[in-house]
């Protein structure tokens, strides 16, 4: 089967049965993540006020300006620099911060003006994060039902994707790999900073934020990008095609509710269960695995 059908596994909350009415999908900032090497951008931007700053570098530099009027970057800013700056600097931060001009860091710097642009990625990159159907074919999903749908009560939303081009997949590079993706930056020189400030996430710029530790690997994660924010699933091509819960979820009539008033009756709406045997994989009523069940339906 191609791969077209993409899991979400959500707790069960208000969040949740809006997304669900209203058709929408959640797309997040690094700092609404549990895996602090997510922190792992750095920009392209070239930075040496002695030389001067070429085009593009100007234009960045400006719209990091502007960032530093804007209350809930400051924040993140230091939130960042309590994550990965020394005590030291983080204080040097803190101050430059507090006082009437915030643009000191352009008269001698140069380090401040990474951890602006860092920064401004984390904040202004959002991300939606989704699992192979595959995860179903042996117990990785019962991982990440426990992991990330509030310990088995929450759902297992699948998508069928139009456009998989655009459902990247995550990388899972040695650490010594991943630096080397971060070093050899070729020439955007920060290019990629004034395109999240368009809203434009182009693939060969996103290689940030597609590579993880191989610890991850099981949970076998692609990703989309858009600015933070909800967003409607159509724009990206994906619909909700099946729902899984377990014998945990207490909410099954209001998914029948859902499913009737907003999708026609065209959901697939399952209970999941472990088998007696010990094939570690979720299975549906009548003890067909789901990984199968998928497999057979969307073939």
């Amino acid at each position: 089967m191609n791969q077209r059908l993409f899991v979400k596994f959500v707790p069960w909350n208000e969040r949740t049965l809006s997304n669900l009415i209203n058709k929408t999908i959640r797309f997040s900032t690094v700092f609404d993540f549990n895996d602090f090497n997510e922190f792992r951008y750095f920009s392209t931007l070239e930075v040496n006020e002695k030389k001067g700053f070429d085009p593009i570098a100007s234009k960045v530099i400006k719209i990091l300006k502007k960032q530093l009027d804007d209350a809930d970057y400051i924040k993140y800013l230091l939130e960042l620099t309590k994550i990965q700056a020394d005590k030291g600097y983080l204080e040097k931060v803190q101050n430059n911060i507090n006082t009437p001009n915030k643009f000191n860091f352009l008269k001698g710097d140069e380090y401040f003006v990474d951890w602006l642009a860092r920064t401004f990625a984390f904040s202004s990159v959002g991300i939606f994060c989704l699992s192979s159907w595959e995860v179903f074919e042996d117990d990785s999903a019962q991982l990440m039902f426990a992991h990330y749908a509030s310990n088995n009560e929450g759902l297992a939303l699948v998508y069928e994707s139009d456009d998989t081009e655009k459902v990247l997949p995550v990388k899972y590079d040695a650490y010594n790999e991943i630096r080397y993706h971060y070093y050899n930056r070729g020439d955007y020189k920060g290019k990629e900073i004034i395109n999240w400030h368009k809203g434009q996430f182009n693939e060969n710029e996103m290689n940030n934020f597609l590579l993880k530790s191989p610890k991850w690997e099981y949970e076998k994660e692609h990703r989309l990008f858009a600015k933070p924010d909800m967003h409607p699933a159509h724009d990206f091509q994906l619909r909700l095609k099946e729902i899984f819960y377990t014998r945990k979820f207490k909410e099954k009539d209001t998914l029948a509710k859902i499913n009737s008033s907003f999708y026609d009756e065209g959901l697939g709406i399952n209970c999941i269960f472990m088998p007696s045997d010990d094939s570690w994989q979720f299975a549906i009523e009548g003890n067909k695995t789901v990984h199968e069940y998928l497999k057979e339906k969307y073939k």
